[in-house]
């Protein structure tokens, strides 16, 4: 089968603290093929907060118009002077070769170009980029006094004082359904990345920068299968029904993060969430404790509630897909799934052991992986179970869970 198509742009002549527009990039991909990339975005584990995610393209550069110390025979991409230069922005596409659609499968900025001689007459630049996060790590906050407001909303205002641009296609922040933070005076030496963490933990949320270049956050209904729209269902047998057969599957049942003993703190360090337990997991696993201090919740009592949450989701292992590996060079149809494949995403992971039940999970993308040399394209996936119990959700029947607000019949008891 096919390969995609891939495509690397620069934006020569914008910084990292500039936007840039599509016309602002040029494709270097068509005078410097590609020879190999490595993208990898995500975290390995939800209650982990997301690190930048980073791309590495190797290009050939015989010609070398990437290289900035060429000053004898400038590149096209000199414009007057060196624009080779680490802070721009490169945006990786790549076309799915059955259906022609093209996806953006990473945005970012440069952060070395390094020159490679593997043979006498041979040359090629390895490009190191990092994602937005890049932009938010250097910043720090402005001094501003934030209300107490919805993790959305708060969200969006630390953005505002690292400066993040507003526009479309920068953002995708949900503000709704999503739990109230304390108020809090930013100090100008809090760095913004550390603030926003501890928003997305308060939320128990989801806090990266899409395949796209937007700063992302997902509240903490996103985890909820009923709330989850099913991007794929990844089978070992059939490709039935939309389903799509992976390459290899790794299933994991440990005790990595087990956690029987919860005690919070809030934020002002003042006021304390009630300690929750679970007695059975000690017995089972000994005593496994996880202090959050620094907690931007507005009461005791809403501590205890994250609190509740967290142990009943981690005080007993999960079946968990350390990795599903994808090979859409020798699939029908798996290009359509990988290229826009999302941190967040939910999916079906369908296995038939030889021996025993058919196993089926829901789960949630946590980490995404694509690998390309030569003929050869590999997508890995990291995922952790997608939230299936079933809650109670309090609401007077008007708001964003009204339609599990019925007495009896429908009503979950959920953190929020």
């Amino acid at each position: 089968m096919s390969l995609a198509t891939l495509t690397v742009e620069v934006a020569f002549t914008k910084g990292l603290t500039q936007t840039a527009a599509d016309g602002d990039f040029t494709t270097i991909s068509t005078n410097n093929p590609v020879v190999q990339f490595r993208i990898t975005r995500g975290r390995g584990h939800e209650l982990e907060v997301t690190q930048a995610g980073t791309a590495t393209v190797i290009c050939q550069n015989t010609n070398g118009y990437l290289d900035p110390s060429n000053e004898s025979s400038p590149s096209p991409y000199y414009d007057g002077g060196n624009n080779v230069l680490p802070g721009r922005h490169i945006r990786v596409k790549a076309q799915d070769p059955e259906t022609s659609t093209t996806y953006v499968v990473f945005r970012g900025f440069v952060e070395r170009w390094i020159q490679k001689y593997p043979g006498e007459t041979n040359q090629q630049v390895v490009i190191e980029c990092a994602d937005a996060f890049k932009a938010l790590a250097l910043a720090f906050c402005d001094g501003s006094s934030e209300s107490e407001e919805d993790s959305g909303t708060r969200m969006g205002n630390l953005l505002d004082q690292a400066s993040w641009p507003s526009g479309a296609g920068y953002r995708d922040i949900d503000t709704s359904g999503n739990e109230t933070v304390s108020a809090k005076t930013y100090a100008t030496t809090t760095a913004t990345m550390q603030a926003c963490q501890a928003v997305e933990t308060a939320e128990i949320g989801s806090f990266f920068v899409s395949r796209s270049g937007a700063m992302t956050f997902k509240n903490r209904t996103n985890r909820i299968s009923e709330f989850a729209t099913i991007s794929a269902t990844f089978s070992d047998t059939s490709t039935a029904d939309s389903r799509v057969k992976y390459y290899g599957l790794d299933f994991s049942f440990d005790d990595t993060r087990i956690f029987n003993v919860i005690n919070t703190t809030l934020d002002d360090g003042s006021t304390t969430g009630t300690q929750q337990t679970d007695a059975t997991s000690q017995t089972r696993y000994g005593i496994r404790t996880k202090s959050q201090t620094g907690l931007m919740l507005t009461t005791a009592g809403e501590a205890t509630s994250w609190a509740q949450y967290i142990i009943g989701r981690q005080a007993e292992p999960a079946s968990r897909v350390k990795s599903i590996t994808l090979r859409p060079d020798e699939q029908a149809g798996l290009w359509a799934v990988c290229l826009p494949a999302e941190v967040g995403n939910a999916y079906v992971v369908e296995r038939t052991p030889a021996a025993g039940n058919e196993i089926s999970h829901t789960v949630i993308c946590e980490r995404i992986q694509h690998t390309a040399m030569g003929a050869n394209w590999v997508t890995t996936m990291q995922m952790s179970p997608a939230d299936t119990q079933g809650y109670w959700v309090l609401d007077d029947g008007s708001g964003t869970y009204a339609a599990y607000s019925r007495l009896s019949e429908t009503t979950r008891l959920f953190f929020g």
